[in-house]
């Protein structure tokens, strides 16, 4: 008998990779906890018990925006402010829709959540990849 896995719910494709190792790393790595998130949620996990893997992915999150906001001024990119308020709000909101979802019982929303950001963070890196190729490696601190 064949063992079906339940699909990804995003799915890595080629076209995500920019070119600089760290950033493709990390964009793999946000992929990889939404759909462990997903995956439990379609076990019926209820959100509150997935407190860990919530945090887990905030975490990176904020540190892939650390990352990604260091090396915009690193090479001195104007969109480098609007980069780290674009980030704040992000991590503010998906706070927002985690605390409502949890209270609704309604971990969906945490997933739509994340899957309309995945695609915004996507488009978003098509204003801010002609600055990433400029970055050579040193790294500012932010």
């Amino acid at each position: 008998m064949e063992i079906v896995s339940p699909p990804l719910y995003l799915v890595w494709n080629s076209d995500y990779k920019h070119d600089q190792p760290i950033l493709d790393e990390q964009h793999r790595g946000i992929v990889s906890i939404i759909n462990s998130l997903h995956f439990f949620i379609q076990q019926g996990t209820a959100l509150d018990s997935l407190g860990p893997t919530i945090d887990l992915l905030r975490r990176f999150l904020d540190f892939h925006f650390k990352t990604e906001g260091g090396i915009l001024l690193a090479v001195e990119s104007p969109l480098s402010e609007e980069y780290k308020k674009l980030a704040l709000g992000s991590l503010q909101e998906f706070d927002l829709i985690c605390q409502h979802a949890i209270r609704d019982e309604q971990p969906q929303e945490v997933l739509q959540f994340l899957k309309e950001w995945w695609q915004s963070h996507l488009e978003l890196h098509e204003q801010i990849n002609p600055y990433f190729r400029h970055w050579k490696g040193e790294y500012c601190q932010v």
